[in-house]
């Protein structure tokens, strides 16, 4: 990261899975790229013109019992941002805010399996992601707000492209018919109702 332009790089970043799945990572998030207004290093709150995720690899896994790795990692992001903040949003000390302009990601790809059998794994694209403004309405976000509402983005792309990609016949091969009602269950939860 140079701070006279305020443009740098990070590669090789992993997310590991949650206990009981397969695959040792949720996600390789391959090359980030980073601008930044170098004047607000030095102040409470980083503004981040842009950050350019490109590359990454999801897998997406449903486990034996039909909940998701990711949606695994958004409970825990969920509950150790809130630890933190007290439940009440805050931050703790002096800790750093920031206003993101622009986040994409783009060129992903997504691995949809289940824990119960990985030869059943197909891969197909991500969705490319923008959001924009995160943390400005609210004079800034921590780095574990803004990390939560990076994956409940790359989560809905995840499932969206599940939707498209069959993971419902994905599970109900790899589980072969033994849980009743899977690919309801399944459905529920790509319509984003939990059961």
């Amino acid at each position: 990261m140079s701070l006279t332009s305020g443009e740098g790089n990070l590669g090789g970043l992993n997310v590991g899975n949650p206990k009981g799945f397969t695959d040792a990572n949720a996600f390789e998030l391959g090359v980030i790229q980073i601008k930044l207004d170098p004047g607000s290093v030095s102040t409470n709150t980083i503004v981040v013109k842009e950050v350019v995720i490109q590359g990454p690899k999801v897998r997406y896994e449903l486990g034996a019992t039909l909940g998701s790795n990711l949606g695994k990692i958004q409970e825990n992001l969920d509950a150790f941002t809130r630890r933190l903040g007290g439940g009440s949003g805050g931050t703790t000390g002096g800790e750093k805010k920031f206003v993101i302009e622009h986040i994409y990601v783009r060129g992903g790809q997504v691995t949809l399996g289940t824990a119960v059998s990985s030869s059943a794994a197909v891969s197909t694209p991500l969705p490319e992601i923008h959001l924009t403004d995160l943390g400005k309405r609210n004079g800034g976000a921590t780095a574990g707000e803004v990390a939560s509402q990076v994956l409940g983005a790359i989560t809905k792309g995840a499932l969206d492209a599940a939707a498209k990609g069959g993971i419902e016949k994905i599970a109900k091969d790899a589980l072969g018919g033994a849980v009743k009602g899977v690919t309801d269950t399944i459905g529920g939860l790509l319509g984003g109702k939990k059961k």
